[in-house]
């Protein structure tokens, strides 16, 4: 006769206890979305607020925004999260209008000032509120089926 345990978690015929939820752990999962999104909120600002003092430097952090909006696209499709992987694009998108904008328009860093100006201003305003519920009111449910 076995002594079984019945509180004892499950086990695999190896003797190692199986973790039910290891594949899809919701609390450490969701701190690394909203620390995704909190660095991307933070680099539109900071990218804003910079282009403000010297338009020239959307080349340097064109590149840091399109860095930060891959790691979103490649968190949020890991987790399933279609709205963190749009956010994500979205920076794809932005730097796609602005690389068209410099070249179709021969904008020198005086005239073109405004308009890009204008495009990065309204980009960061209009992603802040969205990352600003991803971050803060919108649930994470885990995939597997829980809350």
């Amino acid at each position: 006769m076995h002594n079984i345990n019945p509180y004892a978690p499950p086990s695999n015929p190896g003797g190692e206890p199986l973790s039910v939820q290891s594949e899809h752990a919701g609390p450490s999962r969701h701190k690394w979305i909203r620390f995704a999104i909190g660095a991307y909120a933070l680099t539109t600002i900071l990218g804003a607020a910079i282009a403000a003092y010297d338009i020239e430097t959307i080349v340097g952090s064109g590149p840091v925004l399109l860095f930060v909006g891959a790691v979103l696209v490649v968190i949020g499709f890991r987790n399933h999260d279609l709205l963190t992987s749009l956010l994500g694009i979205s920076s794809f998108v932005l730097a796609a209008l602005v690389v068209v904008l410099i070249n179709l328009v021969p904008y020198s860093p005086t005239t073109g000032y405004w308009p890009l100006l204008t495009i990065v201003s309204l980009y960061a305003c209009v992603s802040q509120p969205l990352a600003g519920w991803l971050i803060i009111h919108r649930p994470y449910p885990n995939i597997a089926g829980g809350g």
